[in-house]
């Protein structure tokens, strides 16, 4: 069977990777929009990596294989996070170029031959474009009408946040599904998502990559459709969870005391600040956490490793969470305050 739309088998020039996991709702719009964008200006194959899902996600990949033979199939022989599944996802994949899409999510249509035609032709290392967000129940040709504006590139420095993906309402997120990677550039410089981490291993992944490069081709059109949906495993909250997500944190910021140690950052500045975010993020997520006993616990170890107390956050008031929250959060380093979020935490 020919796994992907390149003649005679050759290494197609993309590669889409989906990390798949309990999506049976939503992958094949997923699908259905990546196809849609073969104009016949690229090749390209879709390389989905089951994450051991359990409702009948795995079923419907395997339909929609025999529909789409560019489509390949990985699956992971234990349920592995969606970090280690992209990372199965790149080290299968054949594409000059790497686009990750999460596969409860869509491409914008028309967006990928403008992209690969613009990465090709600057022989760009990472291209990306800014994206929408869209309710649960959206659906591919709601937006195939949209209005055509004229769009752009440009050479942005990979530093700071201007060239980051933008929302339709000014957002600027860290989002690795918001446009491609060179494959080579990606393995020559080892570049994977941590799977010690279950969040924000996008952002780490844009810091790690973004000490690698001088400069990212920005398309200031959308190219990415994210569907923002209550039941996805970044809405999931639980205490099991939760601890995740702290040690997540945990992860992060011993990978950025690292870069510092070795003096790998561009702007030593920039990554203090980013070490000091990361200890307010420690603190948040533990005192969230509802198993108080693991809270007393690792309270005393990131005392013990100089992690907490730390020094006051104005950008702790910038939140979107009530005013009572912002303050608890800027108050995380009086220790009162933090068991007082603790407590808001439990009875809430």
């Amino acid at each position: 069977m020919n796994h992907s739309n390149a003649p005679n088998n050759k290494a197609p020039d993309i590669s889409f990777c989906l990390p798949v996991y309990n999506v049976e709702n939503f992958l094949s719009a997923c699908i259905e929009s990546i196809v849609s964008q073969d104009d016949g200006s690229f090749t390209y194959e879709i390389i989905c990596v089951d994450d051991c899902s359990t409702d009948n996600t795995t079923a419907v990949l395997e339909g929609l294989s025999k529909t789409y033979p560019m489509i390949r199939i990985v699956k992971n022989e234990a349920n592995s996070g969606v970090s280690y599944t992209r990372n199965q996802a790149v080290l299968n994949a054949r594409g000059k170029y790497i686009w990750f899409v999460d596969p409860d999510d869509m491409l914008y249509p028309n967006a990928v031959s403008k992209m690969y035609a613009e990465a090709v032709s600057s022989d760009s290392k990472v291209i990306l474009g800014n994206y929408i967000t869209c309710t649960e129940d959206a659906v591919i040709k709601d937006f195939c009408t949209s209005s055509n504006h004229p769009t752009s590139f440009k050479i942005l420095p990979a530093e700071g946040d201007v060239f980051l993906p933008e929302s339709e309402t000014g957002i600027r997120m860290c989002a690795c599904v918001s446009g491609m990677f060179k494959r080579d550039f990606l393995t020559e410089n080892n570049l994977r998502f941590n799977e010690n981490m279950i969040a924000q291993e996008d952002t780490l992944f844009y810091y790690q990559f973004s000490l690698r490069l001088e400069s990212v081709t920005k398309y200031d059109g959308c190219c990415y459709i994210y569907r923002q949906r209550s039941s996805s495993v970044m809405h999931t909250k639980s205490p099991e969870r939760s601890k995740k997500y702290y040690h997540s944190m945990r992860t992060m910021h011993e990978v950025y005391c690292e870069h510092l140690r070795k003096g790998d950052y561009k702007n030593k500045e920039v990554l203090l600040k980013k070490i000091h975010h990361m200890k307010q993020n420690i603190t948040v997520c533990l005192a969230i956490t509802p198993d108080t006993a693991f809270v007393k616990t690792q309270l005393k170890e990131i005392k013990h490793k100089k992690i907490y107390p730390y020094k006051f956050r104005k950008d702790a008031l910038k939140t979107k969470e009530s005013l009572l929250r912002r303050l608890l959060f800027f108050l995380q380093p009086v220790e009162p305050f933090f068991w007082l979020l603790h407590l808001s935490g439990k009875i809430s």
